[in-house]
């Protein structure tokens, strides 16, 4: 009885490590967005196979937001006005579109 108990567990143990580790599985491809400096000076930056199903906050995006993003990932990006991917206001962008001229945003998560 105590085997087939250690054997649940063990089972039950290992389906979760595989669950867990599909779940950080990466959007293949460039996320592009640009930031202004200070002096209104554009940077360009470039997310590579960033991770699915987490919040990244953008870089560069202390001072003002981000803005002409544009999506060559293969997965759905959700573009977001605040940090964390918090608040209400933002914007769905489909694999090899543009982020909306009017967006600023700060954070985008990958589904």
């Amino acid at each position: 009885m105590r085997l087939r108990t250690a054997l649940t567990a063990a089972t039950a143990a290992f389906a979760l490590a595989l669950s867990a580790a599909g779940s950080s599985a990466a959007a293949t491809g460039e996320f592009r967005y640009v930031t202004l400096d200070l002096n209104n000076v554009q940077i360009q930056h470039v997310l590579d196979d960033p991770q699915s199903r987490e919040c990244i906050d953008l870089e560069g995006t202390g001072n003002l937001p981000a803005l002409l993003g544009r999506n060559l990932t293969t997965s759905v990006a959700t573009v977001f006005q605040d940090a964390a991917c918090d608040g209400d206001t933002f914007w769905t962008v489909s694999p090899g579109a543009f982020v909306p001229v009017t967006a600023r945003f700060r954070s985008v998560v990958f589904s």
